[in-house]
């Protein structure tokens, strides 16, 4: 093969593989694409998620306004579709709630490697400053039906560590983001993004859990080249990360028996209530198949016709 041909078939190549990056690995999603003023329990729009399975409260929850569809978050300009959703989280003095409302619903698929990686996003506000330090929210990934069941993989908007520090989650416990300066707490949409590596290796191999959470002017700074992890360090509000090793009572292992969970918690203090506002939930396999901006295809191939070059003219060079 000549070098004219073999760079044309690497070109190719690379145009390809990368435009099929951030596709075959989505696991689910949903916009929350529902009737205004509804509730979320029984919804089942999105796609990727269980057979049958729909939206529906934890067995704590008994009134239908703890969770309604409002209308959708905006945020710069990432691709937003139709509505969200809102969870009203009410102090347990008040009649028909309790202090924590979660709603669940099972994923069709998920991570099937050893060393397969688990991305979690979605935008995330609140419509009011949080002043206690007992709060939390966020997304979850749940064992059980039931409040009580142990958490797996999450990322929070709140932890309950400090005002308006958020965190990660693996197993019950949760990490807050350090030194957080810039708080969670306020009005602002944020953009939260999770990554779990090693979800499904063996019971020796430890679970790390990484978190971060974006504002408008961070996802405008990074947005133009296509989102990468080093990029995502490089520009947040908060991030936070823990590493856990599973044991016999907790696998950490992603099954289709799992759910996934939005959930809020308020402290039982007088009748006030806190409103936590979720949207454009996805889950997938590789940070480029959420929905973000990826890497042009441009860079790839414009870096492997370099590499090409080079080769090229180092044995032109030999030879000579």
């Amino acid at each position: 093969m000549n070098i004219r041909s073999f760079v044309s078939v690497l070109v190719v190549t690379a145009v390809l593989s990368l435009s099929h990056v951030g596709q075959a690995a989505l696991l689910a999603s949903d916009s929350f694409n529902y009737t205004l003023g509804a509730g979320i329990n029984g919804q089942s729009g999105g796609s990727g998620f269980l057979a049958g399975s729909n939206w529906a409260y934890s067995t704590s929850v008994t009134s239908t306004s703890s969770s309604t569809i409002i209308a959708g978050l905006t945020f710069s300009d990432l691709p937003v579709s139709g509505n969200a959703f809102q969870l009203r989280v009410v102090s347990s003095s008040s009649i028909n709630f309790g202090d924590i409302v979660n709603v669940k619903r099972r994923p069709a698929t998920v991570p099937n490697g050893t060393t397969d990686q688990f991305w979690t996003r979605c935008l995330f506000k609140m419509d009011t400053n949080i002043t206690a330090t007992t709060f939390y929210t966020g997304l979850l990934i749940d064992d059980a039906e039931t409040v009580s069941g142990y958490r797996k993989f999450g990322m929070w908007g709140l932890t309950g560590a400090g005002n308006g520090v958020g965190g990660v989650d693996v197993d019950t416990s949760a990490v807050s983001a350090t030194g957080a300066t810039a708080q969670l707490s306020s009005t602002d949409t944020y953009l939260m993004i999770s990554k779990f590596t090693n979800v499904n290796a063996a019971s020796n191999v430890a679970r790390v859990g990484k978190w971060w959470a974006l504002s408008v002017a961070d996802y405008n700074a990074i947005k133009a080249d296509g989102i990468t992890e080093s990029e995502l360090d490089a520009h947040h509000v908060q991030t936070a990360t823990e590493t856990v090793m599973p044991t016999v009572s907790q696998p950490l292992n992603m099954t289709t028996s799992d759910f996934f969970d939005f959930r809020g918690h308020r402290p039982a203090v007088s009748n006030a209530f806190t409103n936590y506002m979720y949207d454009e939930f996805y889950a997938a396999t590789t940070l480029g198949s959420l929905g973000l901006p990826v890497p042009e295809p441009t860079t790839l191939t414009l870096e492997s016709l370099t590499l090409c070059m080079i080769g090229t003219r180092a044995r032109r060079r030999k030879n000579s």
